[in-house]
């Protein structure tokens, strides 16, 4: 089975690293690697990438003012929009990158407009050079989304160090259960709760593994899906010592995170190029760091009978966001949104995990 979340490989080491995770104390080391890798940027570990989100608002008293973002993303901001009485201003798709058009940015702005939200959707980068400047003359602050884009680059330079502040869900990319990163400027004003191992987090470690994972997508998924989505509290809160084990375990450093990533891109060419025979639309592979292997299904396919069919072959590709923060008057929005289909790509694939994919994947077109 294959599955398009982070996932542990199944083996004795792996059991035995979470029972590491568990027994030592916090991993201190990780912060001092990812402040070498966003020079003059403090980083701080936050339980989930919208509370990195919160803190940056806070931390640039982002509130009662209009934000520029795009409208192909995740209804997941909409309550904290709504907590800091920001009003969205969307910008449409662009249907070959998933990306919000930057052609489109200028005229969006108003007087009453403070800052643009620039997501690098599903690890390709946006083209945030552009951004910049348009920001730079209006006075707007920039916030880089890179839940999608840890290590990635743009022209050579990482992700998360071009904007005003920056934020990260690490467990995108790595199983460690639960995770954001804000990136700042300035040290943080107010310190971050501390929190501990939680049922929710019992829930993401069984789901880290295939077997549980089948079960839970299999019998529990709307349960499963509405317990993961609850919030107890408001504040901001700090990344427990497991999951943060769990990271530093996978990141160990900028060139340990450097060779997981090309390792990535040459699995996920791989079943792009595949892919691609049978109509499948991908993103391009030029500053793509495939956080997500995500592509437009082809138009004479039924891409919800689809998955459910690939789900059969033991295939959980994903459709990441089917329901995006907003279609109204955006017609490519809501094409992409129906047609987007997300394949399995984990850190540990080999050959012959990708041939078995492309293979069952195959003999339903």
């Amino acid at each position: 089975m294959y599955f398009v979340h982070p996932q542990f490989k199944f083996n004795l080491k792996n059991i035995f690293l979470i029972k590491w995770a568990f027994l030592v104390p916090a991993n201190k080391r990780v912060k001092k690697e990812i402040e070498k890798m966003f020079p003059q940027r403090f980083a701080y570990f936050t339980d989930m990438g919208r509370t990195a989100f919160k803190i940056i608002l806070e931390e640039l008293n982002l509130k009662n003012c209009e934000i520029i973002m795009p409208s192909f993303t995740c209804d997941i901001f909409l309550p904290i929009l709504k907590e800091y009485n920001l009003s969205p201003i969307f910008i449409e798709t662009n249907k070959k990158t998933f990306n919000f058009n930057e052609n489109e940015l200028e005229q969006k702005i108003t007087p009453q407009t403070k800052a643009i939200l620039v997501s690098h959707t599903f690890g390709l980068a946006q083209n945030i050079e552009k951004i910049t400047q348009i920001a730079q003359k209006h006075n707007l602050k920039i916030i880089e989304d890179c839940s999608h884009g840890f290590g990635g680059t743009y022209k050579g330079k990482y992700l998360g160090l071009f904007g005003d502040a920056s934020f990260f869900s690490l467990y995108k990319l790595f199983p460690c259960l639960r995770g954001g990163m804000v990136l700042l400027k300035k040290p943080i004003s107010q310190p971050l709760k501390k929190t501990k191992f939680s049922l929710r987090d019992c829930f993401s470690l069984l789901n880290s593994f295939s077997f549980f994972s089948f079960i839970f997508k299999t019998f529990f998924q709307e349960q499963a899906k509405k317990h993961l989505r609850a919030e107890k509290s408001k504040a901001p809160l700090a990344l427990n010592r497991v999951s943060l084990n769990l990271f530093a375990f996978s990141f160990k450093n900028e060139e340990n995170l450097k060779q997981i990533l090309q390792k990535r891109k040459k699995t996920a060419l791989e079943i792009k190029g595949a892919l691609e025979k049978n109509g499948f639309i991908f993103q391009p592979e030029k500053n793509n760091s495939f956080t997500f292997l995500s592509c437009l299904c082809p138009n004479d396919f039924k891409r919800d009978t689809l998955v459910l069919n690939l789900r059969k072959k033991g295939i959980f590709a994903t459709r990441i966001w089917r329901e995006p923060i907003t279609t109204d008057n955006f017609p490519a929005t809501l094409e992409v949104s129906q047609r987007i289909i997300n394949f399995p790509l984990q850190n540990f694939f080999k050959t012959k995990d990708v041939q078995k994919l492309i293979e069952k994947s195959k003999n339903l077109f």
